[in-house]
């Protein structure tokens, strides 16, 4: 799941405001001190002007001409003015330079607040999620741009999900070699016996044999249909199939097998149209009634449904509802998940390899539907796919 973006302004607009309110002030700053450096400078230098200059420069603008040796004097006062003015500007120039070094240091800074703090934050912990500590995070920046927020947010979503696979990857290895431990040891145990003619080679003997290999075979496709749902891989041939007629010709062949186990199937199968992929949704069934022949009670009902919500996609559902003692997780959907059971020996006594219903969950998401557990009032178990009809 994608983690929520973080709330704040972005990036660029927040730096084309810094860059623009920087600018600006700069400029501002500059004009005022220019042209208040230069009427300083004259208000200044305007007391050191003898009188008859500059009643002669009133007399000029009056119309008046002044004479020759006037005329000069006040050209050298208008110089000295200049120089001086030129001067005042220079230094407001200089000071308006210091000015805007400052003004750069403090946008340098900003910029690191944004961007450098959290990526240096964020690079300190790939590091340490490179070098295998996938509990790393990387510390949100408070006042940090939306952008390098929602950056330090992915990694940190990553690095969970990565943690995720970590844990769930020891986890499998050790229910798979937990699960191969049991059919390997017999298997290797029995074929000693054989070659050493401590067990005469039967019919019998080598069925045992052969139960083995198939309960490996099992194990190794429930894996394999799980492994490709979990990567997206998991091929559908769809088609367009009624539900309640597949099951129908399936229970056929399983009520022997369930009777069998003294268990009494019941059907409720109403008509269930759907673009699906048949097989893989008996492989589904199968993995649900050889749960319920493990656990159930004396009883299983199988129920299919056309269900048109109000507003809503049509679906089909699938039930198989028994009176064994129960879902003993919780939440119920907890026995979806790899290798679950409900002893916390993990024993095999009660059969089966623990990956049944997630290969029923990894067959019901790949078909863009879903799976759910409860416990009935009355004793036993719900057990529910939901498909997009």
């Amino acid at each position: 799941m994608t983690p929520p973006s973080p709330k704040g302004s972005g990036l660029r607009s927040r730096l084309v405001r810094t860059l623009v309110v920087m600018v600006g002030l700069t400029v501002i700053l500059g004009f005022v001190l220019v042209q208040g450096a230069a009427v300083l400078a004259s208000y200044h230098h305007l007391p050191n002007i003898p009188p008859d200059l500059l009643a002669a420069e009133k007399a000029l603008r009056a119309g008046a001409v002044p004479d020759r040796d006037t005329i000069l004097r006040m050209i050298e006062a208008g110089e000295e003015t200049s120089l001086i003015e030129d001067r005042a500007i220079l230094l407001s120039l200089g000071v308006l330079l210091v000015l805007s070094v400052l003004s750069g240091a403090a946008i340098a800074l900003h910029l690191s607040r944004l961007i450098g703090t959290p990526v240096e934050r964020v690079a300190v912990a790939a590091r340490r999620l490179a070098g295998g500590d996938f509990t790393a995070r990387a510390e949100p920046s408070p006042g940090s741009a939306q952008e390098t927020a929602q950056l330090v947010a992915d990694f940190n979503h990553m690095a969970l999900a990565l943690e995720t696979l970590d844990r769930e990857l020891n986890e499998n290895a050790a229910a798979i070699a937990h699960e191969l431990r049991t059919p390997l040891t017999i298997l290797r145990g029995r074929l000693q016996g054989l070659r050493d003619a401590v067990f005469p080679p039967t019919p019998r003997e080598f069925d045992g044999l052969i139960g083995q290999v198939e309960a490996l075979t099992r194990l190794v496709d429930d894996l394999r249909t799980v492994s490709l749902a979990t990567t997206g891989r998991l091929e559908l041939r769809r088609c367009a199939v009624d539900l309640a007629i597949e099951l129908d010709l399936l229970l056929d062949g399983m009520e022997p097998i369930l009777a069998a186990s003294g268990l009494t199937l019941e059907r409720d199968l109403r008509p269930a149209p759907l673009e699906a992929d048949g097989q893989r949704l008996r492989q589904a069934t199968l993995a649900l009634l050889e749960n319920a022949r493990q656990h159930a009670g004396g009883f299983v009902r199988v129920e299919t449904r056309w269900l048109q919500p109000t507003g809503g996609q049509p679906m089909v559902v699938l039930r198989v509802l028994d009176r064994g003692p129960g879902i003993d997780a919780d939440p119920p959907d907890l026995v979806f998940g790899r290798f679950w059971r409900a002893e916390p020996s993990r024993s095999r006594e009660s059969g089966g390899s623990g990956l049944g219903l997630a290969v029923v969950k990894a067959i019901a998401e790949a078909h863009g539907g879903t799976v759910s557990a409860a416990n009935r009032p009355d004793g036993g178990a719900i057990l529910e796919l939901r498909l997009p009809a």
